[in-house]
């Protein structure tokens, strides 16, 4: 039999109830939870268990609910696009994550977006399993088995967050699965002696001094790329910098090599990308 409970992170009563396949589902009842509020909540669960064991459509479904929401608490249910959804969330993950993260969020909504085409600018209640499979099997088409399930893990948390807002009554991500892994690439491995003296043979003086602080600090062109004269201490033979990536502050031991050819470089606050790039 359904129930009603507070969930903590809402302010809404919650909807427990068992599904057609045994399942026990909670769903956000959008009725502020209060005690004098529970019966009207407690309706609406009802529903939500009688919906969930009946042959309906997943229009039938939404009409009911909405027109029930609507009958108890005498408020229409508001309806959010897919798009709406995606461009809130996107704006809500912004201060939360790094500037590399928050473009791969970006780049799997815009595929997202492309996948569902006009379908996009309907209510987000509307999306289907189907949709998200169809977008999955797609990319693995044309992408690395890593990409395309971090594609899903980010759809996953996208509907995660409409299920909690109470805009879905079944999340169409929950059962979509990762594809298997393809096999492994030939195994990195380090530059040899040989294949150093080559690269360095033909870099002119700028080129070489990027090489050589990528070869003795083991950082990323990107950060190498974006260090000042500031970052350089050239008595203590250290190189202090903030990682982009993880956003880790590290001091780092160079060798004579790397300082030597840093110290015919043109003295600037500018960072070594205008000179090394």
């Amino acid at each position: 039999m359904a129930c009603v409970w507070k969930h903590p992170q809402s302010k809404y009563w919650y909807a427990r109830f068992i599904d057609r396949a045994g399942i026990k589902r909670n769903r956000s009842t959008k009725v502020v939870a209060k005690e004098s509020t529970r019966k009207q909540a407690e309706k609406i669960a009802a529903e939500y268990e009688d919906a969930a064991n009946r042959k309906r459509t997943a229009r039938q479904v939404r009409e009911v609910i909405a027109n029930l929401h609507a009958e108890i608490t005498g408020e229409a249910v508001v309806t959010v696009t897919l798009r709406e959804h995606v461009t809130a969330w996107l704006a809500r993950k912004e201060p939360e994550n790094a500037p590399a993260t928050m473009k791969s969020y970006h780049s799997a909504m815009v595929r997202f977006l492309e996948s569902m085409g006009s379908r996009a600018d309907v209510d987000i209640s509307a999306v289907t399993s189907a949709d998200l499979v169809k977008l999955r099997n797609a990319l693995a088409k044309r992408v690395a088995s890593a990409t395309v399930n971090r594609h899903i893990k980010v759809l996953r948390m996208l509907f995660k967050a409409a299920e909690r807002e109470g805009l879905l009554v079944d999340n169409p991500a929950q059962h979509v699965d990762t594809v298997k892994k393809q096999a492994a690439r030939a195994e990195r491995r380090a530059f040899t002696i040989d294949e150093l003296r080559a690269v360095l043979a033909v870099t002119d003086n700028e080129w070489r001094g990027m090489v050589l602080f990528g070869l003795y600090t083991g950082q990323r062109l990107s950060d190498i790329a974006s260090l000042t004269w500031g970052n350089i201490d050239m008595a203590k033979k250290e190189v202090a910098l903030v990682t982009r990536k993880t956003d880790r502050r590290m001091v780092i031991s160079t060798s004579a090599a790397s300082t030597t050819a840093t110290s015919s470089l043109p003295i600037s606050s500018s960072p070594m990308r205008e000179y090394l790039c």
